[in-house]
């Protein structure tokens, strides 16, 4: 027998075991059902009372590794990196009306808040900007841009080859 018979033969009976394979297995599966684990979209998730937890650096570029190294070391001082999230602690209660409460010792903020994508804007007297967030198992973790709090010290740090700081605060759901 030639190369050329043996080879189209056994290209024959893979293709033939192939399609038996794939009919005969999808009958197995039953169709799939919606998973009750799910998360719910994050308009509905964000919904009810969250309470700050901590914050930490995310990512820190910098273009000289001397400074990054240094800025690395000051934002490990709870009191230095505590100042960036001074705006976000306390308790917030997001309602499903858009309508945004933090509550602190010093009183109660009112603001708005709507949701697009991953993107959470937030306006109120002591906050107002849009940050990245994520919703996982009753944990909310917020990026902020510390430049976009640092007000006068932004020149500063960009002065210093400081490009981006991000900060993770985050949030548990009570």
């Amino acid at each position: 027998m030639s190369k050329r018979i043996v080879l189209k033969s056994v290209l024959a009976v893979v293709m033939v075991g192939f399609v038996l394979c794939v009919s005969s297995c999808e009958k197995d599966n039953p169709p799939k059902k919606e998973d009750p684990k799910k998360e719910e979209p994050k308009e509905h998730a964000i919904v009810g009372k969250w309470k700050y937890e901590k914050i930490e650096l995310k990512e820190l570029v910098c273009s000289n590794p001397l400074m990054e190294d240094i800025v690395r070391g000051v934002l490990q001082q709870p009191d230095i990196i505590n100042a960036f999230a001074a705006d976000f602690t306390g308790d917030f209660e997001f309602t499903k009306d858009g309508s945004v409460i933090r509550k602190t010792t010093a009183g109660n903020d009112t603001g708005s808040y709507t949701i697009n994508n991953n993107k959470l804007t937030m306006t109120s007297s002591s906050i107002s900007g849009t940050f990245d967030f994520s919703i996982t198992n009753g944990t909310m973790y917020l990026d902020i841009n510390a430049f976009d709090f640092a007000g006068e010290y932004a020149a500063q740090l960009a002065g210093m080859g400081i490009t981006k700081i991000i900060l993770t605060i985050t949030f548990t759901k009570q």
